[in-house]
């Protein structure tokens, strides 16, 4: 992929694993009204269920490292060429997107949640 978005984020923690074994074998997982819940707004849930299926997300993988808690995280594929890189840390939870949104959680992070709920 060309562009300053690495393949696989700079940001996978030391013990990973790609998102959907991470969704089978998690017993935590939350629920889809949890995550919603998160969004700052009406349109943000909506924009987020848009970007809740697989297809626009690659290198999408959780895990964690050492004793800090689990890390969900992916590249969206945005409306024009580029690609957001979103991770979330779920102890908290905690968001970090390359997106410009104002918005937080941004629709990336809470879109990224719901595939990981789903």
């Amino acid at each position: 992929m060309a562009g300053p978005y690495p393949t696989v984020p700079d940001f996978i923690p030391e013990v990973s694993v790609r998102l959907d074994i991470f969704c089978s074998m998690s017993t935590g997982r939350w629920s889809e009204a949890q995550v919603l819940a998160l969004a700052p707004d009406a349109a943000s849930r909506g924009a987020a269920r848009g970007l809740a299926g697989p297809a626009r997300w690659s290198a999408t993988g959780a895990g964690s490292s050492g004793d800090g808690p689990p890390v969900v995280w992916g590249l969206c594929q945005g409306s024009g060429a580029q690609v957001y890189q979103t991770c979330i840390e779920l102890g908290g939870p905690a968001y970090r997107c390359s997106c410009p949104s104002r918005k937080f959680p941004c629709k990336h992070a809470v879109g990224l949640l719901l595939l990981w709920a789903a």
